[in-house]
């Protein structure tokens, strides 16, 4: 119940982040997308039911917000969390450059899947490779800061690694 209704908190401040806040400061091509880097949380520390689960309601989420077509986001997320809850037990998730490379795959695989599941993705790909690629670049470094936080939110551990 706890990691349900913390999940529905970081995700409703997450989109208000995203979609409100960091567009007013930033390039849009690097306002990051935080709930992807909670789908990759997701990955790594909640490889079960929960997490593909919450995977594809954050993607939902992010479909229902941009108002156009519901489940492309959805679909790259769910794809994205199983990729990374395949290789999560091998990866040493205390480690910052390990998360950090996981969280530039991840960002990559997200956006190119979610290119290629909208109807205007396939020959658009060339032209949006620059934006998927600045996308990831913005996931590994902040994914790395915002584990520690959010084991703490997700699962109220006080004795997380520093990564910094």
């Amino acid at each position: 119940m706890r990691k349900s209704l913390a999940l529905i908190v970081l995700a409703i401040f997450a989109l208000f982040f995203q979609e409100a806040l960091f567009p007013l400061v930033l390039p849009r091509s690097f306002v990051p997308n935080i709930l992807l880097l909670l789908v990759l949380y997701l990955g790594f520390f909640e490889s079960n039911e929960f997490g593909v689960i919450g995977a594809f309601l954050l993607g939902i989420f992010l479909d229902l917000s941009g108002g156009l077509v519901i489940g492309p986001w959805a679909g790259s997320f769910v794809v994205t969390f199983c990729a990374l809850s395949l290789i999560a037990d091998r990866v040493f998730s205390e480690s910052p450059i390990a998360v950090s490379v996981v969280g530039l795959c991840g960002a990559a695989l997200a956006n190119v899947t979610f290119l290629f599941l909208t109807v205007e993705g396939l020959p658009y790909v060339r032209s949006m490779l620059s934006q998927v690629m600045s996308q990831a670049v913005v996931a590994m470094f902040l994914l790395p800061l915002l584990i520690p936080w959010l084991r703490w939110v997700m699962k109220g551990q006080r004795d997380y690694t520093d990564y910094a």
